[in-house]
């Protein structure tokens, strides 16, 4: 649907999805501060056109984003990826996708498991991004610590995307907390990651879908937490942003990369 929507506004300039702004509380990225990220874009359409959805590249052949970017009758030919740049509409290159998996456990009615990997069929020349090992939850993204998120977002309800790679900071809160009753009632699963601040202010939002929730991995780099999955408004108060968690799926990310590597 998301794919949909990014088309119908190329074509008609008019929203299929109620899209509300995206990195809010955010400022633009340093210039190459983040060589992984990723546009998913509408094929054969500008990326500051047809982007629909982020992406991370695990390595030259593997691009990692959110199920529900590329569920559905989403066609490898229909969805292109534009790397190496902070600006939508200058710079970058782009890639075709060969295949697309989703995760057998996807459920689009929960958002559980909502998780998918992209097999270029082109060679991506740019730095990866490593994943937050299960063993290396606890050191790395304990409950408290600072991440950051990052995407390409709309400016207002309606409007075109920003042509320019925003970041922001965002807290890493523990599932029970983000569990409560003024927050999201039961509904986050062990698959799920939240960040954000109990105040709101500072967040993902609908869009930015299947990008990027790093931390600093203690060597002076970052690793993957999280992919930017879902939420209710846009960094209201206890309205945590929800990331798929990459330590619980790193063993099928690992796997599916291993056993479907193009022959």
């Amino acid at each position: 649907m998301v794919q949909q929507d990014a088309y119908n506004f190329a074509r008609t300039g008019e929203r299929l999805l109620v899209l509300q702004p995206r990195i809010i509380g955010g400022v633009p990225a340093p210039i190459g501060a983040y060589p992984w990220q990723v546009s998913l874009a509408v094929a054969n359409l500008p990326a500051s056109i047809g982007h629909f959805c982020g992406g991370s590249v695990l390595d030259s052949k593997w691009v990692l984003t959110a199920a529900h970017c590329v569920d559905g009758n989403t066609q490898p030919s229909g969805v292109q990826v534009t790397y190496g740049t902070n600006f939508l509409g200058q710079g970058g290159t782009t890639a075709n996708v060969e295949k697309i998996f989703i995760h057998d456990g996807w459920n689009p009615s929960s958002y559980d498991y909502d998780i998918a990997l992209l097999r270029i069929s082109d060679t991506i020349l740019t730095t990866p991004i490593k994943l937050v090992a299960p063993g290396d939850v606890n050191r790395l993204m304990p409950v408290g610590v600072l991440a950051t998120v990052s995407g390409w977002g709309l400016t207002r309800v309606g409007s075109g995307i920003s042509d320019v790679l925003q970041h922001v900071g965002v807290q890493v809160t523990s599932n029970e907390v983000c569990n409560n009753p003024t927050s999201y009632a039961g509904k986050i699963t062990d698959r799920m990651l939240c960040a954000g601040f109990a105040t709101g202010g500072q967040d993902s939002c609908q869009g930015d879908s299947g990008g990027p929730l790093v931390v600093f991995d203690q060597k002076g780099g970052y690793s993957l937490a999280g992919v930017v999955s879902w939420g209710e408004g846009c960094a209201e108060p206890q309205k945590y942003g929800v990331y798929t968690s990459v330590p619980t799926v790193a063993e099928w990310i690992t796997e599916t990369m291993k056993n479907q590597a193009p022959q």
